[in-house]
């Protein structure tokens, strides 16, 4: 059966129409700050189970085995909707706020995610960001939470210790790590491999990124249910993600590693988390 000229135009707009709609949905789910270029991806509110059931049993010879002992025990967290940010920040972007950076030679490359910077310089480029930053919303680093609820759904499933190989490959679509950067310098252009289901890049590999909590080994047995946050003092703050120095892991959604808040490493960045509300 034919269909009529004017029904199919009528269908065709209809079709139109939804893929729309769907575009329109899509991008309510995305915000960019127009003044730095920061691209943020909604992460709604929800629930998850944080760290694992037990840590590995000891490896003998000194080899590594995960989870670790700092890793237990698992517990349920329940957040609030956040914007977390869609890559690591850039040299660039990190040069158009602070106007210099703690430069190496090799940080020429725009591209490359900001590293050699403090948890307290971090601090200093929030401070400037926030001073013109748009009506209701606030820059900040993420919590240890937010930070492994947004990387929980790009966890590669295959057993570390019995699928070695097959987690690499798995490992290698989505994170500059050992497997596939050996040998490297520096680390890789933001944005070149694979997102997780979220949308985000890199939250795995390329470089460790630093969190707003204070490192404790017993942090997991002391959360909140809500939004927990360890805000203790202290000059130690955790490390989240691994980078392209890290072996399979480090290289996971629930590993955990601290840097000294005044340290400058060539494998540590930083990613932006943005209070705002509700989405768009």
């Amino acid at each position: 059966m034919r269909i009529r000229p004017s029904l199919l135009t009528l269908l065709l707009a209809l079709g139109l129409t939804s893929a729309s709609h769907a575009s329109d949905a899509a991008k309510a789910d995305e915000w960019t700050d127009p003044r730095t270029g920061l691209s943020f991806v909604w992460i709604q509110a929800g629930c998850f189970d944080m760290g694992a059931l037990q840590a590995a049993e000891p490896a003998p010879h000194g080899k590594q085995r995960s989870p670790r002992q700092d890793e237990t025990p698992q517990h349920r967290v329940c957040l609030d909707g956040y914007w977390m940010g869609r890559h690591e920040v850039r040299r660039d972007q990190w040069r158009n706020i602070m106007g210099d950076s703690p430069a190496t030679a090799e940080q020429a490359d725009n591209r490359r995610p900001m590293t050699h910077v403090t948890w307290q310089q971090t601090q200093d480029f929030l401070r400037r960001i926030n001073r013109d930053a748009p009506p209701g919303k606030r820059f900040r680093l993420p919590t240890e939470a937010e930070w492994e609820f947004a990387c929980q759904p790009g966890e590669p499933q295959s057993d570390i210790e019995n699928n070695r190989w097959e987690r690499e490959a798995e490992l290698k679509k989505s994170a500059w790590f050992r497997g596939n950067k050996q040998g490297a310098t520096d680390a890789a252009e933001t944005s070149t491999l694979a997102p997780n289901p979220r949308g985000l890049f890199d939250m795995l590999g390329n470089v460790w990124e630093w969190t707003a909590d204070t490192y404790r080994a017993d942090a997991y047995g002391r959360h909140a249910a809500k939004n927990p946050w360890v805000s203790d003092p202290g000059d130690r703050k955790v490390l989240r993600g691994g980078s392209f120095r890290s072996d399979i892991h480090q290289s996971r959604c629930g590993a955990r590693a601290f840097g000294l808040t005044d340290d400058p490493l060539p494998t540590v960045g930083l990613r932006l988390v943005v209070d705002g509300g509700e989405k768009p």
